[in-house]
């Protein structure tokens, strides 16, 4: 196992990490494009910044204090936002797998999820307590996100076939498609269909 440094000025870029090998990104690095497998890692440090990197085979990013990625695939493998940000996030199972595992995004107390963009929960995938501030959350079918908030004018699209639940609306909006189940505060809503509308703080189904 080995553990590359990222800093100031310098770009790791499409390159493959695996068999445990990681990456410690901070202070104006760069990692971008990168395949992270067989229990590999990278780690997002202050002033980290990773772009479009794609986890899977059990590997994991972490995003730590004024740390930010963007555009990661999360394919059967883990990404930890603790303290920084994360945006269009794409998080499913393994797709290139004969046993695939469900990739997983946890968001703890200080860390963002999609703010301004896009977050994507895909078939196998969970996104857990993520902030959607601004923009959307796609929860489609064998998604499931939890303890979701969304607020300033964001949306949580929760498709066919996704799951939803405590779902904290606060000035944002959530369109529910005949989902197999969705709860705003913990409550359980099954709600009627009404079509072309969004209505704060209420599940509007269509």
């Amino acid at each position: 196992m080995s553990e590359t440094t990222v800093t100031s000025g310098q770009v790791l870029s499409g390159v493959t990490l695996e068999f445990g090998a990681g990456a410690v990104v901070s202070d104006g690095g760069l990692a971008e494009y990168n395949q992270v497998s067989a229990g590999s890692y990278i780690t997002l440090a202050s002033g980290g910044v990773g772009q479009f990197n794609v986890l899977s085979a059990d590997a994991s990013e972490t995003i730590l204090s004024g740390g930010m990625a963007s555009g990661t695939s999360v394919l059967g493998a883990t990404e930890y936002v603790d303290g920084g940000t994360a945006s269009g996030s794409y998080v499913s199972y393994e797709v290139y797998s004969s046993s695939p595992a469900d990739g997983t995004q946890f968001v703890y107390a200080g860390g963002v999820a999609g703010p301004q963009d896009v977050e994507y929960v895909l078939p196998g995938g969970t996104a857990i307590s993520s902030v959607i501030s601004g923009g959307t959350d796609g929860v489609y079918s064998g998604g499931v996100a939890s303890g979701t908030v969304v607020n300033n004018e964001g949306t949580e699209n929760v498709l066919s076939g996704g799951v939803a639940s405590f779902t904290s609306l606060g000035f944002g909006f959530q369109i529910v498609t005949e989902a197999l189940r969705t709860a705003i505060d913990g409550r359980r809503q099954t709600g009627r269909r009404q079509t072309g509308r969004r209505q704060t703080g209420r599940i509007v189904t269509g």
